[in-house]
């Protein structure tokens, strides 16, 4: 076990790289600071002064405290540096904290410095002018290259999961009520592209719509009930994409029994995505209902006012918003699409699934 603040066990290539960009990074800031001395010097005394000598002698002494101290100042701050776990990446370090970790490890070491060089005769001390633009630029420098670095990362990961999103191809998609007008028109399309479809539908009103497609090559078909969780989990293997069209349609049907339609159209939408989202479905999308936006005659789109009229339109509104104020963010491997085209996030638990028996065909 490694303390927060201890040396790391192992010297990795990383540690090494981060040691020397650290030592670059520190020699940097302390010429730039005697550098910017010497011109201030030479600016304020351009014309007091008429000979170079001065100028040159400022030019030596410049040259001899930093061959006399550098390593100095240099060392110290690796030590406090490592210490602070800038090279163990310690629990400081790492946490919220870790600007003030920096600002820390950089004012100690350059406070340590400025002792010795005060109280040990033989150590050639800084001008107070270099040492305090030297703790500052050192601690710039070091900020921002861990601003940097994080950045960077980020960056990267970022692209990396853009990548590998784009790369992953779908290959079987899971139409849930398929068997209906839009669906089974979609697996017909699905198919004619070459995708696998699988359709899970309970059939309520007959399979007319895909008859003619039991026995064609990549397409399975599964009857089964939404609302049953186990079914929902067999059906959803080795799925890479779900489109999910069940649902109770039209006012006259959702009134007939209110829970029911929550139970259809809120309930299961809900577990459904969840069990998309803890099988790691790519992509999932749920096709919401005009009925969000009522009865028009005029013409409308996502960015039309939604109604709550009609019991669908009131359970697809409930739904859409739960997720949308949920505060858990959704995992990368699920994606939420409605007529709004915003992201899946967690709900909490899912609901309890009405008991259904699902046989393949």
């Amino acid at each position: 076990m490694r303390l927060p603040g201890s040396l790391p066990k192992r010297i990795s290539f990383e540690v090494i790289e981060r040691v020397v960009a650290d030592i670059v990074l520190i020699n940097m800031s302390i010429v730039t600071a005697f550098i910017a001395r010497f011109i201030v010097f030479f600016y304020l005394n351009k014309r007091a002064i008429i000979s170079v000598g001065p100028y040159a002698s400022i030019l030596d002494e410049s040259v001899r405290d930093y061959q006399g101290s550098a390593w100095l100042v240099t060392l110290i701050c690796l030590v406090a540096f490592a210490l602070s776990g800038f090279y163990s990446y310690g629990r400081a370090y790492r946490g919220r904290y870790k600007v003030l970790v920096v600002f820390q490890a950089v004012s100690g070491a350059y406070l340590l410095f400025g002792f010795l060089t005060f109280f040990v005769p033989f150590l050639t001390h800084f001008p107070r002018s270099v040492l305090i633009a030297s703790w500052f630029l050192t601690l710039a420098a070091v900020e921002a290259a861990r601003l940097w670095a994080y950045l960077w990362k980020l960056t990267m990961r970022s692209e990396t999961r853009e990548v590998a999103a784009r790369s992953k191809s779908i290959h079987h998609i899971l139409a849930i009520g398929g068997a209906g007008y839009i669906g089974s028109i979609l697996v017909r399309r699905l198919l004619e592209r070459g995708y696998q479809v699988t359709v899970l539908d309970a059939l309520i009103y007959g399979d007319d719509s895909i008859k003619d497609l039991y026995g064609t090559p990549r397409f399975e078909f599964i009857k089964g009930d939404l609302r049953d969780i186990e079914c929902v989990v067999n059906a959803m293997q080795g799925i890479d994409a779900v489109v999910h069209l069940g649902a109770l349609v039209g006012d006259p049907a959702c009134a007939i029994d209110e829970r029911l339609t929550l139970e259809i159209n809120l309930a299961a939408t809900r577990m459904i995505a969840e069990v998309a989202k803890g099988l790691g479905v790519e992509r999932f999308i749920f096709a919401s209902t005009c009925s969000v936006y009522g009865a028009s005659d005029e013409l409308l789109d996502e960015k039309s006012r939604r109604s709550s009229g009609c019991r669908r339109a009131r359970a697809s509104i409930w739904w859409s918003t739960c997720w949308r104020r949920a505060r858990r963010p959704a995992s990368r491997s699920s994606l939420w699409a409605d007529n709004s085209g915003a992201r899946l996030s967690t709900s909490p638990t899912p609901p309890r699934p009405l008991p259904a028996v699902s046989k393949r065909r």
